[in-house]
């Protein structure tokens, strides 16, 4: 499994100075104005470069410079007006210079989420113009009138991925930029739209490489064992939905039906890190990891409240260094190192722990004295930022 950081800059250069370069990085931007792709922008929620996010990488830049990176963009679509305006080809020149810089910053790998949590319904990507009337009580009715509502996000969605493919190719071949096209939903129910599922926003296996699910509450509220502080923050701080893990666990079926790569592409305990999170809300996304097999875990180690754009939203201090132990076992997951499963009674072994601590610690020491020598390239990388 990889690992994935974000989602500013200066969090993401904190989390190299902790635990070193992660698998892939997250970066952010929106299809109507695509500030960040070549320059610097901060919405209120920190700085989001891509230029520079690819120099923690590699400082160099040009031709010749051999590809570099994975980054996890998520392109916010700007609601329905924005998917009207993709579909007519308004924005055509607004995805080509996303695709041009992509190449010219010369990133290896690209996991695009088109229109990230469409099912959100605070990003109003239901288009309800296009929805039809019907009886809701019609078994019929979520296929025949109330999908109706997400073709426009679908349209917009294949027209994104049909775009970007003409000017890169359907594969990735040698020397070029592997492009990833990434559905992700909000995986918090069906609050706000409904009894309709997310199922019904899916534009199709031909446009889908991999399948994204958030994990913000949802852990919290899974099961008995969780601590009343841990129950207090799964609430979320709204009426919306006091939802469990069940509908990131469909999102993970339907994913596995469609054999397609699960990723959680945007994760933190709501509420921030504090001492027992580990257990309270760590674990229960390692067993959804081991459940589904999940190929990325994108994590967003950032003080949410120290930010214009969250402060008093209630996500808190996700950053891993705000306990010892969630900091330590960290470095477990960044070395891949997983508790064992026990499949008879459904717990992580207290062995296990222990384990994963003590060898991720010795792993992460030898590597560190011998970074210079076998990974020249990050170790200047890492100077640059300190």
């Amino acid at each position: 499994m990889k690992t994935c950081i974000g989602q500013d800059l200066s969090s993401i250069k904190k989390h190299i100075n902790n635990f070193g370069i992660p698998d892939e990085i997250m970066f952010y931007t929106n299809i109507t104005q695509i500030k960040g792709i070549d320059g610097i922008v901060d919405y209120g929620s920190g700085i989001q470069s891509l230029p520079k996010l690819k120099m923690l990488y590699d400082p160099k830049e040009g031709e010749d410079t051999p590809l570099l990176g994975s980054v996890n963009i998520g392109l916010w679509l700007s609601s329905v007006p924005g998917l009207h305006s993709i579909i007519s080809g308004e924005l055509d020149d607004n995805l080509r210079t996303i695709h041009d810089a992509v190449v010219k910053q010369r990133w290896k790998e690209v996991d695009l989420r088109i229109g990230y949590e469409f099912d959100n319904p605070d990003f109003s990507y239901y288009d309800v113009d296009a929805a039809e009337s019907g009886d809701e009580q019609d078994p019929s009715y979520c296929s025949l009138y109330w999908s109706a509502g997400t073709s426009t996000y679908k349209d917009a969605y294949r027209y994104v991925v049909n775009f970007i493919r003409s000017l890169s190719g359907s594969s990735s071949d040698d020397g070029k930029t592997e492009w990833n096209y990434v559905w992700h939903s909000w995986g918090r129910g069906t609050s706000g739209t409904g009894r309709c599922g997310f199922e019904y926003w899916y534009p199709g296996d031909a446009y889908v490489d991999k399948v994204g699910v958030s994990l913000f509450n949802a852990p919290f509220n899974d099961g008995v064992n969780n601590t009343s502080q841990a129950n207090e923050k799964g609430k979320g701080g709204d009426d919306k939905v006091n939802e469990n893990m069940g509908t990131a666990r469909a999102v993970g079926e339907f994913a596995r039906g469609r054999g397609k790569e699960l990723i959680i592409a945007e994760s933190a305990p709501f509420g921030g890190v504090y001492e027992g999170v580990w257990g309270d809300w760590f674990e229960v996304v390692e067993e959804f990891v081991v459940d589904y097999d999940v190929s990325t875990w994108c994590y967003i180690d950032c003080d949410w409240d120290s930010q214009r754009m969250w402060k008093g939203v209630g996500f808190g201090d996700t950053r891993l260094t705000s306990d010892e132990l969630t900091s330590e076992m960290w470095r477990g997951v960044e070395w891949g190192l997983f508790l064992d499963k026990d499949k008879d009674e459904g717990k992580w072994g207290r062995l296990g722990v222990g384990v994963c601590l003590i060898v991720g610690l010795a792993v992460y020491t030898l590597t560190a004295v011998g970074w210079s020598r076998k990974r020249g390239s990050r170790r200047y990388s890492y100077e640059r930022i300190r």
